[in-house]
């Protein structure tokens, strides 16, 4: 028995081969599975990514950014679990030290943490737990991500 899946990308096969490609890309229809999705937008600050959801906001990143052996932040994947996001004022941020463990509470501001403490840089991945679940079979809840919810990148601050 031929499941869906196997039915849609024979027929974009089929239809790429007499030239209907274009079509099925201007359409959204190209993409099947874990195949990254024809939708591009742009965030604040992004530049265009694969959008699965706007709210929250769920962006992957276009897989021909994974040549680089660093993603660009502004190609960097996006992924929040809930749809309100909080406005914070950098100049009220404050981080606070505490708990049964620390003998002396402690609390610092950004500006703090940029200027008194060193900065490290490391390289690391970041990855989506639910990266490629849009291939999973059979199909599991959740945002059926393609392959663009990782990225790799030189992360900065002090550890």
């Amino acid at each position: 028995m031929v499941d869906r899946r196997h039915f849609i990308k024979k027929s974009a096969s089929s239809l790429a081969a007499l030239g209907g490609l274009a079509l099925l890309q201007q359409s959204g229809l190209a993409a099947t599975g874990a195949e990254e999705s024809t939708i591009l937008d742009a965030l604040p600050d992004k530049e265009a990514l694969i959008k699965q959801t706007y709210r929250p906001p769920n962006y992957e990143t276009p897989i021909n950014y994974f040549d680089a052996p660093f993603t660009p932040n502004n190609r960097f994947f996006v992924r929040y679990h809930n749809a309100a996001i909080p406005e914070v004022k950098t100049s009220e941020w404050r981080l606070r030290i505490g708990g049964d463990a620390v003998r002396t509470p402690l609390e610092l501001s950004l500006e703090q943490l940029r200027r008194d403490f060193e900065q490290v840089e490391i390289a690391a991945l970041c990855l989506c737990s639910g990266n490629r679940r849009g291939a999973f079979e059979p199909p599991v809840p959740g945002l059926q991500w393609g392959s663009g919810a990782m990225g790799n990148a030189l992360w900065r601050g002090v550890p």
